[in-house]
């Protein structure tokens, strides 16, 4: 292909910091396990010891919220389903899983 070559791109010092700490936290907003981490902590969700509930998981992201929320939850639900692509190795083992 014809053309001009390119030039090397060059950033102003500290921009590339910048901009990973940019896309870090662009990813950690749309982090399922984050957002379930931040309603759990913020007490948009409360679940008392004698509760009997079903937790269902459903999509991309169900793997690591299932994760996360048996790591911040001490109340194990009655049943637990996840639905899910990949990274079943991460999902705990009480949890019936289904590829799909």
């Amino acid at each position: 292909m014809g053309g001009r070559p390119l030039l090397p791109l060059t950033l102003p010092a500290g921009a590339q910091d910048d901009l990973s700490a940019l896309i870090a936290s662009a990813l950690d907003a749309v982090s399922g396990s984050a957002l379930l981490r931040e309603a759990l902590q913020g007490g948009a969700l409360s679940i008392a010891p004698a509760d009997c509930y079903t937790l269902v998981a459903a999509g991309k992201a169900s793997a690591a919220m299932l994760e996360r929320w048996d790591a911040l939850v001490s109340t194990r639900p009655a049943r637990a389903i996840g639905v899910g692509t990949h990274d079943q190795r991460r999902v705990p083992d009480h949890v019936e899983w289904f590829s799909g």
